[in-house]
């Protein structure tokens, strides 16, 4: 699994976790006729805000992954 695969699947995980979060708390909060509009647009600003946040972080920690994996299979060739 190569870095870019690695850090889409963290992405998606990110993205996935976080709108089920949001729909589970605008069912709590809101009345239920509001919450697709409300989604709706806190997912739309939310992607375009935090898209490039999200993906940033999603490199960094499959990178972090990789050189981890990197180091201990060196490790254990040496051995």
């Amino acid at each position: 699994m190569n870095v870019e695969t690695l850090a889409e699947t963290i992405a998606y995980a990110i993205v996935v976790v976080l709108a089920v979060a949001l729909g589970i708390w605008l069912v709590i909060e809101l009345p239920l006729w509001a919450v697709p509009f409300i989604f709706g647009l806190v997912a739309f600003f939310g992607l375009a805000f935090l898209g490039p946040v999200i993906a940033v972080v999603a490199f960094v920690a499959a990178a972090l992954i990789k050189a981890a994996a990197w180091l201990i299979s060196h490790r254990r060739a040496r051995a």
